[in-house]
């Protein structure tokens, strides 16, 4: 099993998610009026709170906001959807990142599938037990274990056993079907049974268990340190749409804030598609979702790189967005999600130039605007034509972000926030990282000027302004 790898990058990972930026472009009324992308989604299981991030961002309209039209259709395991997703009965997939990897694995000849977003960062993966004569995974040997077949839990549990010390051979195993684990277990067909935590918990609650004399033994707490449920497509699905999936991740970010911040206003749109679902049984299940598998400790933690590192990355694409300035190409869409740093060779590339223009036309047809409107610079905001100091603009605006964690201009609505990035100032930058040096707060400001007059006149005027000032400050005496 791999071991889990947090900055594989996309320069910097969650905080596209953090910031609330809408990773799209939005155009012209006739553009929006375009005939919506059919996308076919399968869930990892029952619609039960797991789910609310795909119906609520339906409901909500946040798929329609990409012009994507999503039908999803509940799964009956990772590995059933994973199945399905290969075969081309659906486009995307919910699924277990672990379940996605064995099934690459074993079949090299199928559609490869792969990852395009993390929404559990651990694993649910669990063993439950009412039985007091059980008190650690050791206690496991010569007990009976109701399990499924081919379940993400199963597969992962010779690994489980190793990082815990137990014979696994001790184990018998009882094969039931995924949905019927948790009653056989209180009807006594076995010692245990397996279960993603937030699955089993609150069905053990449902049907009527005293779940205070409830144990659980999460694979997360042993050592297996692997993500758990992702977005997955194939490769092929990828690599012919990007643009579909790009918008596909973009609307469930959005959604996401949705089911952290307001998670009842997102059960109805569960219970739109099973009415028979316990609304209060939901809303807990969800906050046992975001506070064990989303909102982890690492992923609320600040996460920000060192402030030199930053700079060292940012600097380096100053001088790269330099080069295809001085060849006549605009970017029109920097942001920290379209630069690429690999730690181990210290390299950094950037990426995306889909909508990239040649200067000469960097404007597109009236009323048309792309890119990501929380790093356009005001020109490009306003549908003017743009030359390469508007990228050095969103450059400005992913600096600031990577050092303080958070986006300089912010508004509850499109219209604010396209106000504030043309009328209002920018934060100081220190008051969400105080521990900045002084010299940093120039080069922002210069940046970040409204008037592209007073910005940095191209890439190696902004690179050169960074590598001074890092060099200044290393002979410097702390």
């Amino acid at each position: 099993m791999l071991s889990k790898v947090k900055n594989r990058i996309g320069v910097f990972a969650i905080a596209a998610l953090i910031g609330g930026s809408l990773t799209c472009g939005f155009a012209s009324v006739s553009a929006q009026a375009a005939e919506k992308v059919k996308v076919k989604m399968i869930s990892d299981w029952a619609f039960q709170a797991q789910a609310a991030v795909f119906t609520n961002a339906i409901e909500k309209g946040y798929f329609a906001e990409q012009n994507l039209d999503v039908s999803i259709d509940r799964g009956y395991g990772s590995a059933d959807a994973i199945t399905k997703l290969a075969s081309g009965a659906y486009d995307i997939a919910f699924g277990d990142i672990n379940s996605m990897m064995d099934f690459n694995a074993k079949n090299p000849d199928k559609s490869q599938a792969i990852a395009v977003m993390m929404i559990f960062d651990r694993p649910p993966l669990s063993i439950f037990t009412f039985d007091d004569a059980i008190k650690t995974p050791k206690d496991l040997e010569g007990k009976k274990m109701v399990t499924s077949p081919g379940e993400a839990n199963l597969r992962m549990f010779p690994l489980f056993a190793k990082l815990a010390k137990f014979d696994q051979s001790k184990v018998q195993l009882v094969n039931v079907q995924p949905q019927l684990r948790e009653q056989l277990l209180l009807k006594g067909a076995g010692d245990v049974c397996t279960g993603f935590y937030y699955v089993s918990l609150m069905n053990f609650k449902q049907l009527g268990a005293d779940t205070k004399k409830l144990k659980s033994f999460m694979y997360a707490d042993y050592g297996i340190k692997v993500y758990g449920n992702a977005i997955i497509t194939s490769k092929a699905y990828a690599a012919a749409k990007p643009e579909v999936v790009k918008g596909f991740n973009a609307a469930v970010a959005k959604s996401m804030h949705d089911t952290i911040k307001t998670p009842a206003a997102t059960i109805p749109s569960i219970k739109k598609r099973d009415p028979t679902i316990d609304d209060a049984i939901e809303l807990e299940r969800l906050g046992v979702i975001n506070h064990e598998f989303v909102l982890t400790p690492y992923v609320k933690q600040p996460n920000l790189m060192p402030p030199d590192k930053v700079l060292s990355i940012v600097e380096r694409v100053a001088d790269a967005l330099g080069y295809a300035h001085s060849m006549g190409i605009v970017h029109r869409d920097i942001k920290p999600a379209n630069i690429m740093y690999e730690p181990e060779s210290d390299t950094v590339k950037v990426t995306d130039f889909g909508i990239a223009r040649i200067t000469d036309s960097s404007k597109t047809k009236t009323g048309m605007v792309l890119g990501t409107p929380s790093y356009m610079s005001p020109e490009q905001l306003a549908g003017k034509k743009i030359d390469g100091r508007s990228d050095l603009f969103s450059l400005g605006v992913t600096l600031y972000q990577m050092l303080s964690g958070r986006l300089p201009f912010e508004g509850e609505s499109m219209t604010q926030l396209m106000f504030a990035i043309a009328n209002n100032p920018h934060p100081p930058i220190r008051e969400f990282n105080a521990a900045l040096p002084e010299w940093v707060v120039p080069i922002i400001d210069k940046a970040l000027a409204k008037d592209f007059e007073k910005r940095y006149q191209n890439g190696a005027e902004f690179a050169a302004a960074i590598r001074e000032a890092r060099k200044a400050a290393a002979a410097t005496p702390a």
